[in-house]
């Protein structure tokens, strides 16, 4: 299955080869882009830091997916029944139910990325 074709919830890893940090998030929003994809984190609307992430590479596997980009290794995965992360995420559904935010928020975030990322590479 491709990964913008799956319905069910997603996490990411994200491993920091610098140092072998490794970090887990649920994922709230996941966009297809030209190079790569953008996500966003849980909460995202009502975070103070920057809760859009856009990562370029090849993303390779049928689920588990993974990319490598600069220095870090993603791998992308299907939150499943018992994952801690499924939780989070459940948690962050019952939020946008009562969100005063209209429905296309997160789509018009995302071409908002779009175009920040355009002109930051013009740039």
């Amino acid at each position: 299955m491709k990964i913008f074709d799956e319905k069910r919830p997603l996490g990411i890893k994200i491993v920091f080869n610098y140092d072998g940090d490794v970090m887990f998030r649920p994922i709230a929003e996941l966009f297809k882009t030209e190079k790569g994809l953008i996500f966003f984190d849980i909460f995202w609307p009502e975070a103070s830091l920057n809760p859009i992430h856009h990562i370029d590479g090849e993303i390779t596997g049928e689920g588990p997916w993974k990319i490598d980009y600069d220095d870090k290794k993603f791998t992308i995965f299907v939150l499943e029944e018992n994952d801690p992360l499924l939780e989070e995420y459940n948690n962050w559904i019952g939020y946008t139910k009562h969100m005063k935010y209209p429905a296309d928020y997160g789509k018009r975030r995302f071409e908002q990325e779009l175009k920040r990322i355009a002109g930051y590479k013009k740039g």
